[in-house]
């Protein structure tokens, strides 16, 4: 499959910028972008008046592309968020200033990675609403006027001079003064940040210490009580041994019939004890309790599946596939490669029909504007193809929306035909009660996808080991490994019972991931998906292939 941003490198593809029509190549050294003829883009200042001399910079960090603002006076934004430094993700929007010109970034970023949870930056998005056609129209209307004006301001312009020269003075005064305040308060607010960070670090810390203690306490509770068990045990089997020496010792004599009974009513009822607290002693046995767990948890992760989306665009009139030419040039003529957006994440089997439970966003189209109005004026349309993967095979089997959860609840139910052998849970339950904190969990899924390493065409699923950490306005935070792919992964308790579905990593406010700090949906949230409404399920479109066969994996494939 081609991959124009692995082939051709990243790219900036300009959004009805004038003067600048091909993607623009972002090379090894980078791109820096402003009005001064030194730079690797120029915007002259009379078609880009929102443009600084240097405005921004797009660099290359192995296999990232950053954007770093170089001061400028109107600021740089990402999809409409100013920011001062951004990692840049294929179909993200530049623009330079709130009016100033837009470009496309061309990749092939995965749109279903797992989500960051940024609640500074949820819900933010701003539109801008002047063009740049619009400026230049605005200040050609300004100038004119301008002309007119020019001699009056000019008279008044030397009454201001002689003004400014009296008070140049006092305001550097002011200026200087005012600057020093500035940076004091400035000192003092990284101070406080400085500090609170800190006490965050401790108290984060004193909660780590905490868990360790309750899991060492409760381990030692455990062994404690099995050891116990086990003395009681070997105590009632010398009990019976004894009692049974007695009475083959009391056999030989005849006048012992009575007591001989007695002894052997004492040793069927100190057998039956010992026959009760061995079952008791086995199902506390540390190695009997890790053979359960192991057990429901190999039952799990048989029912996960890896997730395959691809995306292409078609033109809303004529049908036809977006393309990209040689050179780089989206088309609808057949010209060179589908261009197209490869993603994975994950999901699980919860019954024999072949539903499938997992994140909305790893299976849905997207929504985002920008994919969709960057080279074409007639509507165009996402169309997606999702592929389910069982763990250890390499058999890419189509699966189609059945529904996607309301009221912004991330998770989706769908469908693939089933067939004989096929894994899944038999005892899938959403009445399930949510473990104590620092209860352990497991979390499965295919983190990084198709580019962690695999068998081949034959996937592997993963697991991961942590702990329920706390409940956070009604999500899961676990504390465990958690990647990008782990969307719609399950997550169940030491019994393999599914408590919840991964779906966001923690990130920090750089944009940072914390993949150490997880969150997922409790499973009693997917009431609203299962079980299905037989309605619901027949109006969904059959998008199966046009020979109906599951797609197998080939060498070639992404």
């Amino acid at each position: 499959m081609h991959d124009p941003f692995v082939q051709s490198g990243p790219r900036l593809k300009p959004l009805q910028v004038a003067g600048h029509v091909k993607p623009i190549e972002i090379g090894e050294n980078g791109l820096t972008i402003g009005r001064s003829e030194d730079n690797d883009l120029c915007l002259p200042g009379e078609d880009f008046p929102s443009v600084s001399t240097h405005h921004a910079r797009v660099e290359l960090d192995g296999d990232k592309v950053r954007i770093i603002d170089l001061g400028s006076r109107n600021g740089t934004f990402i999809n409409g968020e100013r920011v001062e430094t951004a990692q840049l993700r294929g179909s993200d929007i530049i623009q330079l200033g709130p009016i100033g010109p837009r470009f496309l970034v061309m990749s092939k970023n995965p749109l279903s990675e797992t989500l960051f949870v940024d609640p500074t930056k949820v819900g933010m998005e701003k539109e801008p609403q002047l063009s740049e056609t619009t400026v230049r129209e605005i200040v050609a209307h300004r100038s004119r006027r301008t002309q007119l004006l020019a001699g009056g301001f000019a008279i008044a312009a030397i009454g201001a001079l002689v003004l400014w020269g009296l008070n140049l003075s006092r305001e550097g005064r002011e200026g200087q003064a005012r600057l020093e305040q500035e940076l004091k308060d400035t000192e003092t607010a990284n101070t406080e940040r400085l500090q609170r960070a800190m006490t965050r670090i401790g108290e984060l810390q004193d909660e780590e210490r905490v868990r360790e203690t309750a899991w060492v306490n409760a381990e030692k509770d455990r062994a404690l009580k099995a050891d116990e068990l086990r003395t009681f045990v070997d105590t009632l089997k010398t009990s019976s041994d004894t009692l049974q020496q007695r009475i083959d010792s009391l056999e030989k004599d005849d006048g012992a019939s009575a007591q001989i009974t007695k002894l052997r009513s004492e040793l069927e009822a100190t057998r039956a004890q010992l026959s009760d607290a061995e079952q008791k002693f086995s199902l506390i046995d540390p190695v009997s309790i890790e053979q359960m767990r192991l057990s429901g948890v190999g039952r799990v992760r048989e029912a996960v599946v890896l997730l395959e989306t691809t995306i292409v665009i078609e033109d809303g009139q004529s049908g036809q596939v977006l393309h990209e030419s040689a050179t780089g040039e989206p088309n609808f003529d057949d010209d060179g490669s589908v261009w197209s957006i490869d993603s994975t994440g994950s999901g699980f089997t919860i019954s024999s029909e072949g539903f499938i439970l997992t994140n909305a966003h790893v299976v849905s189209p997207p929504s985002d504007h920008t994919i969709l109005s960057a080279t074409h004026d007639t509507p165009l349309e996402p169309k997606m193809r999702i592929d389910a993967v069982f763990s250890g095979t390499s058999r890419r089997i189509e699966a189609r929306v059945i529904k996607i959860a309301q009221g912004g609840i991330d998770l989706a139910l769908i469908k693939i035909e089933p067939f004989d052998g096929m894994p899944h849970l038999d005892d899938f339950d959403l009445d399930v009660d949510l473990p104590e904190p620092g209860t352990d969990l497991f979390l499965f899924g295919f983190p990084l996808g198709n580019f962690a390493l695999q068998e081949g065409d034959t996937v592997i699923a993963s697991t991961f080991r942590g702990i329920l950490s706390r409940m956070v306005g009604g999500n899961i935070q676990v504390d465990a490994g958690v990647h990008p792919g782990n969307s719609g992964g399950p997550i169940t308790d030491v019994f393999g019972r599914v408590i919840g579905v991964v779906y966001s990593v923690q990130a920090l406010p750089g944009g940072e991931a914390v993949y150490t700090i997880g969150y997922g949906i409790p499973v009693t949230e997917a009431r609203s998906l299962w079980p299905p409404e037989m309605e619901a399920t027949a109006l969904v479109e059959d998008r199966r292939t046009p020979d109906g066969a599951a797609r197998e994996a080939t060498q070639d494939e992404d």
